[in-house]
């Protein structure tokens, strides 16, 4: 956890014991009104924009204001840290893709920093730490995690992740006389495949002749003797394109 996000929550818990010990005191402008409920935190720890698998595990932390309570600041160094076995948070995953939701694995954590800046005093924090397995749909993913409970205002942190198929892999290749027979293996979920093609090795998509919608196996004609051709070719599940799949070079008859 980023040691200001510890502070940011630190202030929130000082604001509201505030509350609760002058109830008179200025909130949002005006005299004598509530300190608003704090909102729950909670972060997602995941980076990858593309994956090609089913499901993800996601991981993260969740804290709210006296779920448990930080203890106060210690003077020296970092005292033991017995955090409660529970508290009334409630962590759940929903994906907008699937319609699916539920709840996540948690468990309550601590962790003791001392701020260089703090002339010898260090904070201790207890928090949740959360783990979700999450099934995902071909394409975009819009997974949020909520962090809920009484006396507080949910929180809730989204990430975006898309899934693509998985590469297809090659069967071997039949040279014939200025053609070669391409086959691969099928891929689930797949719809379609892209075959790309050039005379030039380690070739990109963006470079090679691109064709579209093709069936294994695929013969590819009008070739020239004895030259190398080399072929790669990606798996489509509507607009979702997989990575490409190893470069093969064939050398017709």
């Amino acid at each position: 956890m980023p040691r200001h996000e510890g502070f940011r929550r630190f202030g929130w818990v000082a604001l509201a014991a505030l509350g609760l010990l002058a109830p008179g005191c200025v909130s949002n402008g005006e005299v004598g009104g509530p300190l608003p409920p704090p909102t729950a935190f909670v972060s997602i720890d995941w980076a990858d924009p593309k994956v090609d698998t089913t499901t993800i595990d996601l991981r993260g932390e969740a804290e709210c204001a006296g779920c448990p309570p930080p203890t106060d600041w210690q003077v020296g160094q970092c005292p033991a840290i017995a955090c409660p076995p529970a508290s009334g948070l409630d962590v759940t995953w929903s994906n907008d893709a699937l319609g699916a939701t539920g709840e996540t694995w948690h468990v309550i954590g601590a962790e003791c920093f001392c701020p260089v800046f703090a002339y010898g005093y260090c904070y201790s924090d207890c928090h949740h730490v959360w783990l979700a397995t999450v099934p995902l749909a071909f394409g975009a993913n819009s997974i949020a995690i909520r962090a809920s409970g009484p006396g507080f205002t949910p929180g809730t942190k989204t990430t975006q992740v898309e899934r693509i198929p998985q590469p297809p892999a090659w069967l071997a290749p039949q040279p014939g006389i200025g053609e070669v027979t391409l086959s691969w293996s099928a891929v689930d979920g797949a719809t379609s495949y892209d075959l790309y093609w050039s005379t030039t090795q380690w070739g990109t998509s963006s470079l090679c002749t691109r064709i579209a919608s093709v069936t294994s196996p695929f013969t590819h004609t009008g070739l020239e003797a004895g030259v190398t051709y080399y072929y790669f070719v990606t798996a489509l599940a509507g607009v979702a394109e997989s990575v490409d799949s190893p470069q093969l070079a064939v050398i017709p008859n």
